[in-house]
């Protein structure tokens, strides 16, 4: 019987998606405490999943995925936001929902693709002024 590897299995997914140039690539839910770093190779990657894990931050290197449409970090226990995710130009939908994030970092509002960003569940209590007259939101 086999014992079920989280990092193993996102690992597997990872060279799964980099066969087949995939544009989507879902790791949620399999309580990672970091990201592989052959999920930095994944070119073609426009939407990454990995909610649910245990992260506590983000990698750097993550930010070179330059062409992430949408990012879903929620529930990670991320306290803070890096901000390298400000470089993420193509970025149309961002959840970082259900983490411990004290405050929202005001270049949130500089990223002019975004469309939907979900900060549900977290510790703050407003919104960076940068962030309050974008009326363009979901």
């Amino acid at each position: 019987m086999d014992i079920f590897d989280p990092q193993r299995e996102a690992e597997r997914r990872i060279a799964e998606a980099a066969e087949t140039n995939a544009t989507h690539l879902d790791l949620a839910f399999l309580y990672l405490k970091a990201l592989p770093s052959q999920l930095r190779d994944l070119s073609t990657l426009l939407s990454l999943n990995v909610r649910g894990n245990v992260l506590g931050e983000l990698p750097s290197w993550l930010g070179e995925l330059g062409q992430l449409q949408s990012l879903d970090v929620s529930g990670n226990g991320l306290g803070e936001l890096p901000s390298w995710l400000g470089e993420l130009r193509a970025l149309q939908s961002l959840d970082v929902s259900y983490n411990v994030l004290g405050e929202l970092p005001s270049w949130l509002g500089e990223l002019r693709a975004l469309q939907s960003l979900d900060v549900s569940r977290n510790w703050f209590g407003r919104l960076p002024p940068s962030l309050v007259h974008l009326g363009r939101f979901q």
